[in-house]
């Protein structure tokens, strides 16, 4: 078992070790930053202090993960089927594909090199005036510890150069710093070097050159002198994380400039408005001391003329009220501004802009009233400016929660109930209107209306298991789904019965969120808990099953037998043919062409040689490209007397092979082709060996015998799951959060309390 196992450990060692350039190392350096040429579109950052954490790790790590990983390989070597999983493993960066294609590299990257392999990054994608596509860069803080490491990959990138098919490595140089580029395939080219303690990669040879100028003192800018670099130089950053940074006005200048050479330059000028207007995005997330903690800014920019953007992207003038319907025992709570009258008139804005260019009118309203929806009826009429989601169970909490999803309500502001039943009854009538023109588009749609304490409302049920309630309560359109969980609502609102709302609200908030991770990750456990013994008992069962199955070679003959009684399946004229010689006891191996006349694979005819009258031989034909058929004739007389596709699908799978004696007066000759025809080329081998004959694919190999792991050993590895996840919930508490708006940007900052 040691032997199987080996294989699939060190392929996950070799990918986390061919990986490690890229973790994260020591805390965010701005010094990266300062290196990192401008025009960057996106940036993203990796850092990590100390061991990051660590309890929660330890905590898993206790897990018998290696019984677990035993019992697999058992299982796998008792069905035969460990080459299977070992090619899994080559998924995650095996042995097999880093030795094929450059053996020094492998060898480099052996965790028994003991390499130090962490290192501080920031990597872009961005764009130069040298080159118009994208690039991207990555900068790595490398220490001395890094030293022997980049020495033996630039080492054995050099030795790959003449021995791995169109890969080269070309030395060059900027300003006294050597760098190198390497190019795979003549079109898929990196260049990378080391300077100042950074290692520095890019698909761009220009942006390398830009950025060993930057690490040489250069003045040119860099994205530590970009506008919104402050902000994101400000994000919260604990002990470990990463973080990121989009810059709009990098696509605002490539929009323009396209657009303006596509001909429409005074779109292009207005979506480039709209860009640099949406400014940018920074953001964060890391883990802190007992919390997971994400912070993010968004930046719109006035000075980018989009004035309607602006408003709409600040949600100016909007306020978040409390959530109005929280019934007790609630998993999660969430609100929302949202400003459903500014996006439509902004949508509509674009529509107006773009209508000259299509040669037609776009209002929405029209386009939509052509599927008859009137929009104002439907939404616009009665929708007001918050939305607020209750998760009243978690997602896991049973079965019928597993089925339709976990009972809710969603709560959305109107400005005037009666309009805003009736734009919903107009919706269900469309929907009706639609299935009865379509049967495609019946969704089996049933509507009763229903009272519950004196309120009116809607049961809806949709398709096999959609059902939800609607009604309008103390200004609100409340949706419950399930029903019953509307009927929960009007009990919380007329009993008072509601729990304490304690999300952030008012002001200059615009949303607010509580959910409380831990209770939904253990009821996740329970449910895994209950998986556990059917699906060990199910694995146990069908891999007992197959091995236990009849042996198809009790019920699959080998269609060729001795079949010298002398029948005749057809004649054929064989002159004018040239015969190829195969003599006793040998094999020829052949690469099959094709017919340029056919476009199909060619007739290869042998002459059998050596063979006394009473021998009894066997011709053997074998691709691994196509499926092989024989054919042995009597020179003397035409007559096909034995052919053969496949001899033994079992082992020899499309291999062909023909057993005969041979009579007093007869050469015996082949015809050795693909099956039917078939239009393919490739190699194949042919062979003639006397009676007692084996090619190398018949020789059985012993195998050692292993048993199906125990019910229990199953027992023992399928719950692993449940109690890795139970590891993970008794350390993780809630989630809350809140997005506010402060001056021209708006910060949101959310945090998951975390024992870890």
């Amino acid at each position: 078992m040691t032997q199987n196992r080996k294989p699939a450990r060190k392929s996950l060692r070799n990918a986390a070790i061919a990986a490690a350039l890229c973790l994260p190392g020591a805390a965010f350096a701005q010094d990266l930053a300062a290196a990192m040429p401008a025009g960057s579109l996106v940036a993203f950052g990796q850092w990590a202090d100390g061991d990051a954490a660590a309890q929660l790790r330890a905590d898993l790590k206790s897990l018998d993960w290696q019984g677990g990983l035993d019992t697999v390989m058992q299982l796998a070597a008792a069905l035969g089927t460990t080459e299977d999983l070992e090619v899994l493993t080559e998924l995650f960066g095996g042995p097999d594909l880093s030795e094929a294609a450059c053996p020094a590299l492998f060898e480099a990257f052996d965790p028994e090199a003991d390499h130090g392999l962490q290192g501080n990054m920031l990597s872009a994608i961005g764009f130069t005036p040298f080159n118009p596509a994208p690039a991207f860069t990555m900068l790595a803080e490398f220490g001395p510890e890094h030293d022997q490491l980049f020495q033996d990959v630039l080492g054995a990138l050099e030795g790959c150069t003449g021995t791995v098919d169109n890969f080269e490595l070309q030395a060059l140089d900027q300003d006294g710093t050597p760098f190198w580029q390497a190019t795979l395939d003549y079109d898929l080219s990196f260049s990378f070097a080391r300077e100042g303690g950074v290692l520095a990669l890019s698909t761009s040879q220009d942006q390398l050159r830009y950025v060993l100028r930057l690490l040489g003192g250069s003045d040119e800018p860099s994205l530590a002198d970009s506008r919104l670099y402050g902000d994101y130089a400000a994000l919260d950053r604990g002990t470990g994380g990463f973080d990121w940074y989009v810059d709009y006005t990098v696509a605002a200048d490539l929009a323009e400039t396209f657009m303006g050479n596509m001909g429409s330059s005074e779109l292009g000028k207005e979506l480039a408005a709209s860009l640099r207007t949406a400014g940018g995005h920074v953001g964060s997330l890391s883990l802190q001391q007992g919390q997971l903690s994400y912070h993010g800014v968004s930046l719109p920019d006035p000075a980018g003329s989009d004035t309607e953007l602006f408003s709409l992207l600040l949600s100016d003038g909007l306020s978040l009220p409390a959530a109005p319907i929280v019934p007790e025992g609630a998993v999660s709570v969430s609100s929302q501004v949202i400003n459903v009258q500014g996006a439509t008139g902004y949508l509509q804005g674009w529509l107006d802009r773009l209508a000259p260019m299509v040669g037609e009118n776009l209002d929405l309203r029209e386009l939509l009233a052509a599927f008859d929806v009137d929009l104002d009826a439907v939404l616009l009429d009665w929708i007001g400016t918050d939305v607020h989601t209750v998760q009243l169970e978690p997602v896991t909490s049973g079965l019928a929660s597993l089925i339709r999803g976990p009972a809710q309500l969603v709560s959305v502001a109107v400005t005037d109930e009666a309009a805003a039943m009736a734009g919903v009854e107009q919706l269900f009538e469309l929907v009706a209107a639609a299935g009865s023109e379509d049967p495609s588009f019946d969704f089996g749609l049933d509507v009763r209306d229903a009272q519950y304490r004196g309120v009116d409302y809607s049961r809806v049920r949709v398709g096999p298991i959609t059902d939800f309630g609607v009604a309008a309560i103390d200004g609100y359109l409340v949706f419950g789904l399930p029903s019953s969980s509307l009927l929960t609502a009007i009990d919380t609102v007329q009993d008072g019965s509601g729990s304490a709302d304690e999300l952030p609200s008012g002001g200059d908030v615009l949303q607010a969120a509580r959910s409380d991770i831990g209770l939904e990750l253990s009821s996740v456990v329970s449910l895994l808990d209950q998986l556990v013994q059917p699906i060990a008992f199910t694995t146990r069962v069908a891999a007992l099953e197959e091995l236990n199955a009849p042996d198809w070679d009790e019920y699959w003959e080998p269609y060729a037998q001795d079949w010298s009684d002398g029948y005749v399946y057809e004649t054929a004229d064989l002159s004018g043919i040239t015969f190829d010689e195969l003599a006793l006891g040998t094999a020829v191996a052949q690469v099959a062409e094709l017919d340029p006349a056919t476009d199909m694979a060619r007739d290869y005819w042998f002459s059998l040689q050596g063979i006394e009258p009473g021998t009894a031989f066997s011709v053997l034909l074998g691709s691994e490209d196509f499926d092989a058929s024989l054919d042995l004739y009597e020179l003397e007389t035409g007559n096909l007397v034995a052919y053969n596709d496949d001899y033994d699908y079992t082992t020899s799978g499309r291999d062909a092979r023909i057993d005969y004696t041979a009579r007093e007066g007869v050469t015996y000759v082949v015809h050795a082709t693909a099956w039917d025809y078939i239009p393919v080329g490739g190699g194949f081998s042919i062979s003639l060996e006397a009676e007692g004959g084996e090619s190398a694919a018949e020789e059985e190999v012993a195998e050692e015998q292993v048993e199906v792991p125990s019910f229990g050993q199953l027992l023992d590895l399928y719950d692993l799951i449940p109690r890795a996840v139970q590891v993970i919930a008794d350390r993780t508490g809630l989630l809350e959060g809140s997005q506010v708006r402060q001056g021209d940007s708006i910060v949101t900052r959310y945090t998951l309390q975390t024992d870890w």
